[in-house]
Formats: C-alpha cells, structure tokens, sequence
C-alpha cells in the first residue's frame, strides 16, 4: 500500500509540475510573441515620422504596415494597451 501511495504522489507531483511549465512556457511565449509586434510598431512608426520630416504623404497606402500592426496589437493585447495606440 505504501508503495502505491508513493507512486501516485510521485506521478501527481509530476503532472502537476509538467503543468506549471506548460503553462510558463506558454505566458512566455505570448510575451516574447506581443514584445515582437510592439517592436515592429515601433520601428514602422518611427520611419514614418522622420519620412514625414522630408516629404509630405502623398500616398496612403504608406501607412497601411501601421494599422495592420495596430490591429495585431488590439487582437492580443489587453484594453489598456489599446487605448496607448489609439
């Protein structure tokens, strides 16, 4: 009986710490994966502004890289990040 006790804790400290790191691995993965989008935003955001500087925006379609990235943010980030980019 005793040996049994045993196993299953074993096996039960193991599922449960099996499940800790899935779930770290995937809240790291969702952070590197939105830190990579704002980056992106950033860095377009940035060479629009000093584009903008020189040259006046005669075409539109220019900032169309922006809003696409501004609609990955609104998709995987919370309201109040939204807000900032709005």
């Amino acid at each position: 009986m005793g040996s049994l006790v045993g196993g299953a804790s074993s096996i039960g400290t193991a599922w449960f710490t099996h499940r800790a790191q899935s779930k770290q691995e995937l809240l790291n993965s969702d952070l590197r994966r939105r830190e990579q989008i704002y980056t992106e935003f950033i860095v377009e955001c940035s060479r629009l502004l000093i584009d903008a500087l020189d040259n006046p925006l005669n075409d539109p379609a220019a900032l169309l890289q922006v809003y696409a990235l501004q609609n990955r943010i609104r998709l995987s980030s919370s309201k109040e990040v939204v807000l900032v980019t709005e």
